[in-house]
């Protein structure tokens, strides 16, 4: 038996990794806000389109969506900047509770964990200089962050008014070169790819409802403050897999350590948010949103290292929806497809797919040269 193994096209494949990654590593700063753009302009589209069917011109329609849109999102932030600055206004003196707390962990260190000769409160009081200094530098980052973050907001609204405009001329495009224009195929994979970014994020957007009331209720029950603007903050944070369910986590029970004597009450929220966060993770999630994309787990955590490594937060949030649309093109192009069932859920169950297939091709053709 020989394996027959083509060196050039290995290379080639090669290359074509290579230069995929260093394409979407390189042309961050353009592709970001252009994925953004594009599918937040898949999630507009219905509601431009139902827009449009009652005659009213396209770009009315548009803006009076991005009006609606605009409406609902600075509502949502005025009702959680207020609570914020409310409850920040109820903390009396937080440098000083910052502080105390601070002392509280070191002196916890000094007298359980480090040597006797070795003080760590006269090391803090002696760099406390150098810490307001790095406070300071942080801020000027933070500002020249907000900035750039700001500007990246202006071109997605930008982009999105745009493809939604020429949405049209986009399509037929992509139906004219990319796919023949008189294959039904073609069009369905276009509704498909738009289907399969909408699905998830609607689905996320029930999580979130789902998980921001299950935290909301769970918080109040302990008694913190403010239960809901922290469980909805949480659940918000989740569209961040992983990073966001933690840091979600973290906020309300800092602000339980600091405010309240009682240590029982912040490993009370810890142990709702671990709660809430395993039903979310085992239940919700996979039924809500995977049943929506059916998309692969182990493929949707390789999707999120790699968007973490090569876009960092925005990878994180675009890389699993972005993992659906391949996975579509993929269930819709005949040579592809072996690929679109490897990245599906249902890939573990389905005996006859196409690669099961191909090892039973593969086996029957070794046994008939063993024979001859």
């Amino acid at each position: 038996m020989h394996l027959n193994i083509s060196l050039s096209k290995t290379v080639n494949i090669l290359l074509i990794i290579t230069f995929i990654f260093a394409f979407l590593h390189f042309g961050q700063p353009i592709l970001i806000p252009l994925t953004f753009s594009l599918i937040i302009s898949m999630l507009l589209y219905p509601a431009c389109n139902f827009l449009e069917k009652y005659n009213i011109p396209r770009i009315p329609a548009i803006l009076f969506t991005f009006f609606l849109v605009g409406l609902a999102l600075a509502g949502l932030f005025y009702l959680l900047s207020s609570q914020v600055i409310t409850m920040f206004s109820e903390i009396k003196d937080f440098s000083q509770v910052m502080n105390d707390l601070l002392n509280k962990i070191l002196v916890f260190i000094n007298s359980r964990i480090l040597p006797g000769d070795l003080r760590i409160q006269e090391i803090y009081q002696e760099e406390r200089g150098n810490l307001l200094q790095s406070s300071s530098d942080i801020i000027s980052k933070t500002i020249s962050s907000s900035t750039s973050f700001l500007a990246i907001i202006v071109f997605v609204l930008v982009y999105t008014f745009l493809f939604l405009l020429y949405r049209t001329a986009f399509k037929e495009f992509i139906l004219s070169n990319i796919i023949k224009k008189d294959d039904e195929y073609g069009k369905e994979l276009v509704f498909s790819i738009q289907k399969v970014a909408q699905n998830y994020f609607y689905g996320m957007f029930i999580v979130i409802i789902l998980i921001g009331t299950l935290n909301g209720f769970g918080l109040w029950i302990i008694g913190i403050d403010y239960p809901f603007l922290f469980g909805y903050l949480a659940a918000i944070l989740t569209i961040i897999p992983y990073i966001g369910t933690t840091l979600g986590g973290l906020i309300p029970t800092f602000y339980a350590l600091i405010n309240y004597d009682n240590l029982w009450i912040p490993v009370a929220v810890l142990a709702v948010f671990f709660t809430i966060q395993t039903i979310e993770g085992n239940i919700l999630t996979p039924k809500i949103v995977g049943e929506r994309v059916s998309l692969n787990p182990l493929f949707a955590l390789i999707a999120l290292l790699l968007g973490g490594i090569l876009w960092g937060i925005a990878g994180l949030i675009l890389f699993i929806p972005l993992m659906a649309i391949i996975k579509v093109v993929f269930d819709h192009i005949e040579s592809l497809k072996p690929y679109g069932i490897l990245l599906s859920s249902e890939f573990a169950n389905n005996k006859e797919n196409p690669l099961a297939q191909l090892g039973k091709k593969i086996k029957a053709k070794l046994k008939r040269e063993k024979r001859n």
